[in-house]
């Protein structure tokens, strides 16, 4: 699913958007939780509902140049997919007394929660066990499975427009400057152009002498005789080694005991123990005055601010040559759990954050957990992570004096500030999550009475904490994987945002829409660079990608070199739970099997961004064909006599005349595209060396807009010139006898044109037929008698 937002540009000034706005407006949509007033004070539970989305208008201010007055929109901003729910009050109805409700954000699913008395309760967790007993203090909380609920919310935004000016003489300074870069430029142009041309016909006289003098052979015999010489050969690739990822323990399994007591012969052994936690004192949170029976409490602050984002730059010539660039600034207010500076805002009036927080995100753990007789360590109750979060039914009892009036109840959380519907720089909101006592099942050192974390003498740690009850079959590490293969490669894939900018012109406005999907991605994606912030990738990999390849490979008799042993891709894919055990231990408690792959998160059919896919596959043996010159055992690339080589892999059975005619369309696909990189860099060139006269004449911006179209035009039909001309130069220095029957050729044709039309000038012309003799009558003389013969 997609996130999307649009900026749009419309010479410094944004235009309006209408009041319904969809996934083309400028701005984002989120989604804020109905009206509603805090529960009473005697109700023990709060019950949360899902409230209906809304679209909350934002306020943004453009302002275009120096002394024009901004101007108010309305925006609206994107809510994110797996994000933070946002703020706002629940109706009485909402909440009846009596009775509450859970909201597990895992299993999607409400539960229950009845309430005893205000001495006695019993709280059910979201399996239906029962979670806790308490006889003398008041319960404050609703609980339910916490997810992802942190979002980036805005209730207004607001736009400031950066002006700059470069006066016409810096610019002209500025392109004069880049005509030495731009006839740098053009110059590269030639070499590769006429080198490009070498290249081509020595790569297809190569593939012309190694077509001619290559012999096609078996591969399940080694012949001396063809030791130098151009060899083709088929057959099935394959290996003898065993591949293996993962490691298998090297010590002895640990020892089952139980929790209920701690023999001293077990002293500095490795046990295994499963049962219950218990904790023998509160939690005690002393900033907002109640105290908690829990294994860990994690408080989230976070404040509204405002957040400066960079837009996009638009730049306008002025009468005179002076340019002048307009550089938006949006202006958000946002939750934010960290503080945001303010003293480097572009606008700082009217944009002023707080400069510290006096309250911020911490986690409390419990000194005093135990399983059975046994303390655990803090190294132990670190590791657990799966929190539930926690609504407040009622402001706490023991809420310290300066805080009585500045805190108050707003959707089970609290809230410091006037108004909760309208919230003002500087207002936080504070929520609370935690990981209550439950079973788990533990690999670990006794040390007298504590259970400490097991590691070699190394430093690795055979430590495993697993909540639930688990079989020591269970917790002990699977074996490594292990398999006949030329190639062994682990896959990793990490669920990460990715932004996607289209920009579209529309007039003398500029759309430029971001969409930001949630992708799956063997490489990270750096979300420091995005345009809106709130969507941030993970820094590192948890676990990186490999290939193990097998060190001998084989040819029937021949042993494939490893160059093309490399190029080997033809992979299967590995069932996910036969590749269990290669998977670090510092994840593998954490995997589920999804199709082939291993997966690592929460839910699989709503993966969230840091979530892992693995998977294992293997090239194994498969037919394959090359050609190449035979040196013993093995192959070299063969040398030609036009300086260049032969070496070709191909993956399955493909006769030689095939892979040479497949190499001769590579050479002239080859050959094109180095022809139009080379006519780019001298168009390029040409239009930076150009660029001071365009300059010079936007002293009146529209004859500068004029010759600025003008130029190029010049430069693309002096770069074609220049291209064909280079080519043709090559041509005759790398072929000169086609370069020459080529020219006589045409020279022929020309002269051959021309005495031809000569001809047909110097042909007499046939002239209109005479009239024939009359035809003798009465008075008609006779006709004359013809002259004698000679000498008669």
């Amino acid at each position: 699913m997609a996130d999307e937002i649009i900026e749009e540009e419309q010479n410094g000034e944004a235009e309006k958007p209408p009041e319904d706005t969809d996934e083309e407006s400028s701005e984002s949509e989120f989604t804020e939780d109905g009206d509603a007033s805090p529960p009473e004070e005697e109700d023990l539970f709060a019950e949360e509902e899902t409230e209906d989305e809304e679209v909350i208008p934002e306020e943004e201010i453009t302002v275009e140049d120096e002394g024009d007055a901004p101007e108010e929109e309305a925006a609206a901003e994107d809510e994110e997919e797996f994000a933070d729910e946002e703020f706002a009050a629940e109706s009485e109805e909402e909440f009846p007394e009596e009775e509450v409700a859970v909201e597990d954000e895992e299993e999607f699913a409400d539960e229950e929660f009845a309430a005893e008395s205000e001495e006695e309760f019993i709280a059910e967790d979201t399996d239906g066990d029962i979670m806790e007993e308490t006889e003398d203090s008041e319960d404050l909380f609703a609980e339910e499975v916490s997810g992802d609920e942190y979002a980036e919310e805005s209730e207004e935004s607001d736009e400031y427009v950066e002006e700059t000016q470069q006066g016409w003489f810096s610019r002209l300074g500025g392109a004069v400057k880049g005509v030495v870069i731009g006839a740098l430029i053009f110059l590269i142009g030639f070499p590769l152009l006429f080198l490009n041309e070498g290249r081509a016909v020595k790569r297809y006289k190569t593939l012309k002498e190694g077509a001619g003098s290559v012999i096609s052979v078996s591969a399940d015999t080694i012949d001396p005789k063809n030791e130098g010489k151009l060899l083709h050969i088929s057959g099935p690739a394959k290996t003898d080694e065993i591949l293996t990822d993962g490691e298998k323990s090297s010590t002895d399994p640990p020892l089952p005991i139980s929790a209920d007591k701690a023999e001293p012969q077990n002293e500095g052994k490795a046990v295994y123990l499963s049962g219950p936690l218990s904790v023998s004192s509160k939690i005690s949170e002393k900033d907002f005055g109640f105290d908690l029976s829990a294994i860990r409490l994690e408080r989230k602050v976070r404040m509204y601010q405002w957040q400066e984002k960079r837009g996009s730059s638009q730049k306008d010539k002025k009468l005179g040559g002076k340019e002048v660039t307009k550089t938006s600034y949006t202006y958000k207010k946002t939750w934010s759990e960290d503080l945001i500076s303010s003293a480097g805002f572009k606008q700082k009036p009217g944009h002023e954050n707080p400069g510290g927080m006096k309250y911020k995100s911490r986690i409390l753990d419990n000194p005093d957990v135990k399983l059975g007789v046994f303390r655990l360590h803090p190294e132990f109750t670190a590791e657990m992570n799966e929190f539930k979060s926690l609504r407040f039914k009622k402001l706490p009892g023991d809420l310290p004096a300066d805080m009585k009036g500045k805190v108050q109840l707003y959707k089970g959380r609290l809230f410091m500030g006037k108004n909760p519907e309208q919230p003002e720089i500087g207002d936080m909101i504070i929520e609370y999550a935690y990981i209550k006592p439950q079973d788990i099942s533990l690999i670990a050192r006794q040390e007298k009475d504590m259970l400490v974390p097991h590691k070699t003498p190394e430093g690795k740690n055979l430590s495993r904490l697993l909540t639930g009850k688990r079989t020591l079959e269970e917790m002990l590490p699977p074996a490594g994987i292990s398999v006949n293969a030329i190639k062994l490669k682990r896959t990793v894939q990490l669920y990460q945002w990715k932004e996607e900018k289209k920009t579209e012109k529309k007039g003398d406005k500029t759309l430029t829409k971001y969409s930001y999907p949630q992708v799956w991605s063997e490489s990270l994606i750096d979300s420091d660079s995005f345009a809106k912030s709130g969507r941030t990738n993970p820094k590192s990999m948890p676990i990186e990608g490999k290939v193990i390849t097998a060190e001998k490979v084989t040819v029937g008799a021949f042993d494939l070199p490893a160059r093309f042993v490399q190029q080997m891709n033809k992979y299967e894919t590995l069932p996910a739970e036969s590749v269990m055990g290669a998977l670090p231990e510092s994840i593998r408690a954490q995997a589920k099997t999804l199709g082939d792959a291993v997966y690592i998160g929460k839910d699989p059919a709503a993966p969230q961004i840091g979530d892992l896919k693995i998977t294992y596959s293997v090239q194994k043996a498969h037919p394959v064909s090359l050609i190449a010159q035979q040196q013993g055992k093995s192959f070299v690339p063969y040398q030609s006599k036009y300086e260049g080589s032969i070496d070709e892999f191909r993956m399955g059975t493909v006769s030689a005349d095939a892979i040479f005619k497949q190499e001769k369309k590579q050479n002239t696909m080859m050959t094109w595209l180095l022809r139009l990189a080379g006519f780019l860099l001298m168009f390029i060139g040409l239009t930076m060396v150009f660029r001071p006269l365009s300059v010079v004449m936007d002293v009146i911006p529209f004859l500068g807009n004029l010759a600025e179209k003008g130029f190029a035009l010049v430069a693309f039909l002096i770069a074609a010139g220049f291209t064909l001309f280079t080519i043709a130069i090559a041509w005759f220095f790398y072929r000169p006898l086609l370069s020459l029957t080529l020219i006589a050729v045409s020279v022929g044709a020309f002269f051959g044109m021309k005495m031809l039309k000569g001809k047909k000038g110097n042909m007499p012309s046939a002239g209109p037929p005479k009239a024939p003799p009359p035809a003798p009558g009465p008075h008609s003389a006779p006709p004359a008698a013809p002259p004698p013969p000679p000498g008669s």
